[in-house]
């Protein structure tokens, strides 16, 4: 899913730069684990560079695993009756109302206007489709969210291919530094 702009973040220290989200990409299961568990849907919100080292993009990626009945207000901003289908691009046009990146994480707008902080890993890697652009920093909340299932089988439905598509395989960490930090993005 692509948007003008889905927001803005900012990295403070070494990270030093202001990026804007331009594309939401979702995985079913998730390509990230966590201390060696997988999760059933991870949402990926992609930034490019405004200000800064203009290699960098910035990837913030939200885990979701499944639980009867979960919902979260972020998806009703979502069109998940009219999803894209794995052989067209029909559908692309699914984003209903305003969306910030942080919306699949807060409920509450007023989290996102006063920068509540929050824990999350980052690391710098790569993307995990074609072209696989390298010199991306990864930043994962440490708070994995739930969703329903039948959310997640309605994206999953309309992503794959099961003829085509199979999830990436989990590489090695290839020797990548993690860090657990506390901090808010702007």
């Amino acid at each position: 899913m692509q948007g003008k702009n889905f927001g803005t973040a900012t990295l403070p220290g070494p990270q030093n730069g202001r990026f804007v989200a331009y594309e939401i990409e979702i995985h079913t299961p998730a390509e990230h684990f966590k201390s060696g568990r997988n999760y059933d849907m991870e949402i990926t919100v992609r930034h490019k560079c405004i200000e800064g080292d203009f290699r960098y993009q910035l990837n913030l990626a939200f885990l979701y695993r499944k639980e009867p009945g979960a919902t979260k207000p972020v998806f009703q901003k979502i069109d998940l009756m009219n999803l894209p289908n794995p052989s067209s691009n029909e559908g692309s046009d699914i984003i209903t109302d305003k969306l910030h990146p942080l919306n699949f994480m807060f409920d509450e707008e007023t989290d996102i206007v006063s920068n509540t902080p929050f824990n999350y890993f980052i690391y710098e890697g790569s993307n995990t489709s074609p072209p696989c652009e390298e010199f991306v920093y990864w930043i994962i909340p440490e708070e994995t969210f739930k969703i329903s299932s039948t959310v997640i089988s309605m994206f999953m439905d309309s992503l794959l291919d099961p003829k085509k598509d199979e999830p990436n395989p989990v590489n090695t960490g290839n020797n990548r530094f993690i860090y657990n930090l506390i901090l808010g993005l702007s």
